[in-house]
């Protein structure tokens, strides 16, 4: 099992988004790095349920590659 220690409250509130993505149906996508090689994301999907998710990547490079797969990007 994967363990990563990171401090939440420092990221939600901070300004240092990596990325912040709200697409044409209010779906919202929020990432910052963790200071140690990963990404931490919230989204929040109001037709999923639940409709708020945190996801961890080990790599900016994972991040990257979900982030192609799974969001539309100007």
């Amino acid at each position: 099992m994967l363990y990563k220690e990171f401090l939440l409250p420092k990221f939600i509130m901070s300004n240092s988004a990596i990325n912040e993505i709200i697409d044409e149906e209010d779906n919202m996508h929020v990432a910052w790095e963790t200071g140690n090689g990963g990404v931490v994301v919230f989204e929040y999907i109001p037709l999923n349920y639940p409709s708020f998710i945190m996801r961890t990547f080990e790599t900016v490079e994972e991040y990257e590659e979900y982030l192609n797969e799974n969001w539309k990007i100007d």
